[in-house]
């Protein structure tokens, strides 16, 4: 744990260095900068690049190893015409933060819930039926609600 809370601590310092502010959950580190509508993207690239550049030159020569294939930066904006989409806590998001593809993405995953329960009415009784939906449905529903109830209106 020693080290863990040596590496936050310095990963922070350099993030909040390089004008960004974090978000630390568990062993997972996000950090982001809110700027005017004005700003240019290749400005938010640099300084997250060089956040990015300290964390990794501290983690070799303490010899820790950072998963590359988590590492992805993005620009959120209602009028970027970015396409890029991220997982974040296991909710999709797009750059405009409409919810779409996590929306259309948990309807397939109760589709397909119900789909599979409905199936089964011949073999149990209309409570049976209600207590699978009850212990199936809800659960993908409940997942990832916090987030798409806070999608932008747009």
């Amino acid at each position: 744990m020693l080290c863990g809370i040596c590496f936050a601590d310095f990963a922070l310092r350099e993030v909040r260095r390089a004008g960004h502010e974090e978000l630390l959950f568990a062993d997972d580190l996000s950090c982001f900068a809110v700027l005017p509508g004005g700003s240019f993207e290749e400005v938010v690239g640099f300084s997250a690049d060089a956040a990015q550049r300290e964390v990794h030159r501290w983690g070799e020569a303490n010899s820790v190893v950072f998963d590359g294939s988590k590492e992805q930066k993005v620009r959120l904006s209602h009028r970027s015409s970015s396409t890029t989409e991220f997982k974040l806590l296991g909710v999709l998001f797009d750059a405009q933060l409409r919810m779409r593809s996590e929306l259309e993405r948990t309807a397939a995953r109760c589709q397909a819930k119900l789909t599979s329960i409905l199936r089964t009415r011949g073999h149990f009784g209309r409570s049976g039926i209600v207590d699978l939906y009850k212990s199936q449905v809800p659960l993908s529903l409940e997942s990832n609600t916090p987030t798409v109830c806070h999608a932008a209106g747009t």
